[in-house]
């Protein structure tokens, strides 16, 4: 009898809590990603031709700890650019492995290839003949997968574009913020995640000097398939796993983490966030091409509007390492800063560091950074800056956000300012790089044309894989499912529709009574 006593006790006790928490929870649950992978960490890419998407490979230094001297160094990889990292991902194609950033700004996979004269050295290039897909063949140019007027790309100058280096063969030819690239279109087979599905891709055969240097060695475009246009339409890899029905949901979601990153495709895990997700509409174009998204036409610096010019749309672009403003906007916000924060050394000097990403002219053809050896503690006598996304979503860049550290070849550590300029184009007026993204959980709903922005320190689940038994879960302040044996963050609660999830003191009481 005392045996079934204490199971009723169990059970009461267990449906009671499960309860109360069933009826409070959300009635809308964010659908499961049917693709999940890791993204790594690593420094940004350093372009240096035209404007740079990533971190410029040389800097220019203001020394304000000696009479504000000024010096030129090259922007060390080795060291890293550590707190403005780029995220990768690592996928196959043809068996061969390659780690790509992750780029909502553009719509193409494109790796270096094998053959390719003007490259950097990637470490992996592909190789049609290393592939161990026997279906892998470079794109006939006769064929009906090589064609430039489409019903995605209808403005076409020409039929189609045969490759310059290999005539039979399908070209594409691709102009990004950072320079150009072109070569040849291959079929092989892409291997990402758990997936695998024939796909069409970029092998690059010429770029510009330094267009994408390591640890990257190739992009991954998550955009909308007019940016495909290169200028034969190559379906994008988002578009190929919706078209074979992978995709029950049109999104995908990235978690650029202070440490990791996640991009999860047709879903979220809303785990990963450290708090609620706010949402906003994107302001899409109509065709659609990139995520655009309203800015309201103003920033705040701590916690004063201050108005700028050319600032009312902007775009979401994981691929762009900084904060990117025109020429115009940027100036207004360098007036601001030079009329409240005068006293930040060298911030007001004749060779002032609050300066855009330009070509030298004591460094010619050239992109500098422009950096400065403030303090970490000097640094904090700068102001907060906030961007606002649709109204709605407000991003805060840090002092330590927008001044990153960057090091030279001997290790000294600088400080470089992460907004820059570009003009206007393409009716986009602004960049939400990652210096703004970083430590967030960034969901793109195409489904319901909204953007979704939560916080998301690490992008780490540190529920599901460290607690197996019930009373661990619940005691590290996590969600206990009684009918699964699962563990996982207490937001599940509001994103899980499934009953048996439970967690706090009654789920606590309950673990050690079973």
């Amino acid at each position: 009898m005392q045996f079934c006593s204490k199971i009723t006790t169990c059970t009461l006790l267990i449906f009671f809590s499960i309860y109360l928490q069933v009826v409070l929870k959300s009635s809308w649950a964010l659908p499961k990603p049917v693709i999940s992978s890791v993204l790594d960490k690593r420094a940004p890419p350093l372009k240096t031709e035209q404007f740079p998407r990533g971190v410029p490979s040389h800097m220019r230094v203001v020394d304000v700890h000696d009479n504000n001297r000024i010096s030129y160094h090259e922007t060390n990889l080795g060291g890293g650019v550590i707190e403005l990292g780029a995220y990768y991902s690592n996928l196959t194609l043809g068996g061969q492995e390659f780690s790509v950033i992750i780029d909502s700004g553009s719509s193409t996979l494109v790796v270096p290839m094998k053959g390719c004269t003007t490259c950097g050295d990637y470490g992996n290039f592909y190789s049609l003949e290393k592939s161990n897909y026997p279906g892998a063949h470079y794109v006939p140019c006769d064929s009906e997968a090589c064609q430039c007027v489409t019903s995605e790309c209808y403005f076409c100058p020409i039929s189609r574009y045969c490759s310059e280096n290999i005539t039979s063969a399908c070209g594409f030819y691709i102009q990004y913020g950072s320079g150009a690239i072109y070569g040849v279109e291959i079929e092989d087979l892409l291997r990402w995640d758990n997936y695998e599905v024939p796909v069409i891709f970029g092998g690059m055969l010429h770029e510009t000097p330094d267009f994408l240097q390591a640890p990257s060695n190739g992009i991954l475009g998550m955009a909308y398939p007019l940016l495909s246009c290169n200028p034969n339409y190559m379906p994008p890899i988002y578009s190929v796993l919706q078209q074979r029905n992978m995709l029950e949901h049109d999104m995908f979601a990235l978690c650029l983490g202070h440490r990791k990153g996640q991009i999860m495709v047709g879903g979220v895990n809303t785990d990963l966030a450290d708090g609620p997700i706010e949402w906003a509409p994107f302001d899409i174009s109509n065709p659609a091409t990139y995520y655009r998204v309203n800015l309201g036409g103003s920033i705040k610096i701590n916690d004063e509007k201050v108005p700028l010019p050319e600032f009312d749309v902007g775009i979401v672009d994981s691929g762009t390492t900084l904060f990117i403003v025109t020429p115009r906007a940027f100036d207004v916000i360098k007036y601001y800063f030079e009329s409240h924060f005068c006293h930040v050394k060298g911030l007001c000097s004749f060779y002032s560091w609050f300066q855009p990403n330009n070509v030298e002219i004591n460094y010619p053809s050239t992109i500098v950074s422009s950096c400065v050896t403030l303090t970490d503690e000097e640094v904090q006598e700068l102001p907060s800056i906030t961007v606002t996304i649709g109204g709605k979503i407000d991003l805060t860049m840090t002092p330590d956000d927008y001044m990153y550290r960057a090091y030279d070849s001997q290790g000294n550590v600088y400080r470089c300012l992460g907004i820059s300029t570009s003009e206007e184009g393409g009716g986009v007026q602004a960049i939400v790089g990652d210096v703004l993204l970083q430590k967030h959980l960034i969901v793109f709903d195409r489904e319901n044309r909204q953007i979704g922005i939560a916080p998301a320190h690490d992008c780490v689940d540190t529920c599901a894989p460290y607690h197996h038994s019930c009373s661990s879960c619940i005691a590290n302040g996590c969600a206990y499912n009684f009918e699964t044996g699962a563990c996982a963050s207490p937001r599940v609660l509001d994103t899980d529709s499934s009953v048996g999830w439970c967690a706090g003191f009654p789920c606590e009481f309950a673990c050690k009574t079973l």
